[in-house]
């Protein structure tokens, strides 16, 4: 038998140490990935971001349709006046007998436009003010997100923001209803 302590062997055995040290580096740091992705997808698990959009959408939906359906009630109301000032154009122009009925009826359109632009008015108001209010709303809403993210560890964390997300969801309710009330 050959002398097993050759150069080549001794070299050869090395290698297998540096080898078997550094697989077993790698494995170590492989099962520390694994555990901050199974974090991550935890965290990402309890808090559904699909669902957090289709809200954020659906809110920017409602305030689109409201403004939208003001919108074309103020249309119609302009149509409206202008068939009704049509109408007593014709009465003017035909009738220079009933000046004074002419006179009441100018008086009277001119109380209605006036009325129509106060609610023109009105309504734009209540319009910037329910925007700004669902601004300061989802303001609030990603600021908390963001500030909780960080520190999602534990179920009891996730439900206090739950919760804080529906007493925020409660306060701008109570406040676009306040608004709605002033209509």
């Amino acid at each position: 038998m050959e002398n097993i302590l050759t150069f080549q062997n001794i070299v050869t055995f090395i290698f297998v140490v540096i080898y078997g040290i550094i697989f077993f580096i790698q494995k170590s740091q492989f099962k520390k990935q694994n555990e901050i992705i199974e974090k991550y997808s935890k965290i990402f698990n309890i808090i559904d971001i699909d669902e957090i959009e289709k809200y954020v959408e659906l809110q920017k939906k409602t305030t689109k349709l409201e403004y939208y359906s003001r919108e074309t009630d103020l249309i119609n109301l302009e149509n409206r006046f202008d068939k009704i000032n049509a109408e007593v154009d014709e009465i003017l122009g035909s009738s220079k007998s009933n000046l004074d009925k002419s006179n009441e009826i100018h008086s009277k359109l001119n109380e209605i436009l006036d009325k129509a632009e106060d609610k023109i008015n009105r309504n734009n108001a209540f319009t910037h003010s329910l925007n700004e209010l669902n601004i300061k709303e989802f303001e609030e809403f990603y600021l908390l997100m963001d500030d909780k993210l960080g520190k999602l560890n534990n179920k009891k964390l996730h439900l206090e923001i739950v919760e804080e997300l529906r007493t925020i969801q409660k306060k701008y309710d109570s406040l676009k209803r306040e608004q709605l009330k002033k209509l």
